[in-house]
């Protein structure tokens, strides 16, 4: 059995989250999201030189993406599925916001769910940190053709 860390009102197993979630109290909203809603992937991303933690939450015909910098400096995104950055270029994106994670967090919480009368339905062009250059797994990969 593994030895738990009590980490605020988390108890996590993995010593490196518990020491992420001791030195950054504000990830707390992020782990909430994700155990409230488990259908969010992650992974470790290069855009442009910035190392970041990229979310990815597939809800056809929209995906919700989490671009973590700091925890003060956190873009959350709603675009359609056809336009992600995992299947075309450049994105145009339905709804954007960027600050501090718990408020970021917050902003896609109260998002309308896709399809609502008051969820967003125009599409704009995407910022930075959905487009640019990723690197993944040691790969680059250029989203921006």
């Amino acid at each position: 059995m593994e030895d738990r860390v009590e980490c605020g009102k988390w108890s996590v197993t993995h010593p490196r989250v518990a020491a992420a979630l001791a030195a950054y109290p504000s990830l707390d909203a992020l782990a909430d999201l994700i155990r409230e809603d488990p259908g969010w992937r992650f992974i470790t991303a290069v855009i442009g030189e910035e190392e970041c933690l990229y979310g990815m939450k597939e809800d056809p015909p929209v995906t919700e993406t989490i671009t973590l910098r700091s925890p003060e400096a956190v873009t959350v995104v709603r675009l359609r599925t056809e336009d992600s950055v995992v299947r075309r270029g450049r994105p145009v994106v339905l709804w954007e916001f960027t600050g501090e994670i718990r408020e970021a967090i917050a902003a896609l919480r109260e998002l309308p769910p896709h399809g609502h009368p008051l969820a967003p339905k125009l599409l704009r062009p995407a910022s930075l940190y959905c487009v640019g250059e990723f690197v993944l797994g040691g790969r680059s990969s250029d989203v921006d053709r």
